[in-house]
């Protein structure tokens, strides 16, 4: 269900920065209404970060560095306490 990717020493600027580093759990979803719905990366020259997402309803033969599953936040917390993390600094980027 997440893309998840646990890193010792994460290469993220922002996390050398805030002096967050050790240890970095990355999960790489779309926080989204739904969970376990797909989304591909789209140009949009409108938008400040230049991309968008669109909707697609399958996911098969489309690249799969530009599709992301979606999750809810109330999906986040059973990684947490299969990770045992008590306490947790959440960073988002928002689209």
């Amino acid at each position: 269900m997440f893309q998840i990717q646990s890193r010792a020493n994460p290469s993220g600027n922002s996390n050398r920065k805030t002096n967050v580093q050790n240890p970095v759990t990355l999960i790489r979803n779309v926080i989204s209404l739904k969970s376990s719905e797909y989304l591909t990366l789209k140009p949009d020259p409108n938008n400040i970060g230049s991309q968008d997402f669109d909707f697609i309803a399958n996911p098969k033969g489309i690249n799969e560095t530009y599709v992301v599953k979606t999750i809810q936040f109330d999906d986040i917390l059973p990684v947490l306490k299969g990770k045992q993390i008590r306490h947790a600094i959440m960073k988002m980027d928002i689209q």
